[in-house]
């Protein structure tokens, strides 16, 4: 994986279904994660192919 705080960052704005983004939080909490890196980690495993 990238190191973000390496990287220019720019901020978005998406709306998503709440259940999705119930489990985008608990899938964070539990990785100890920001929201926000849990979203880039995620959308960086699915462009790549990765689980």
């Amino acid at each position: 994986m990238r190191q973000h705080s390496e990287e220019q960052m720019i901020r978005i704005s998406a709306s998503i279904p709440k259940k999705l983004h119930t489990k985008v939080i608990e899938r964070a909490h539990e990785e100890r994660r920001s929201l926000s890196s849990e979203i880039v980690i995620l959308l960086e495993k699915a462009l790549s192919g990765g689980n």
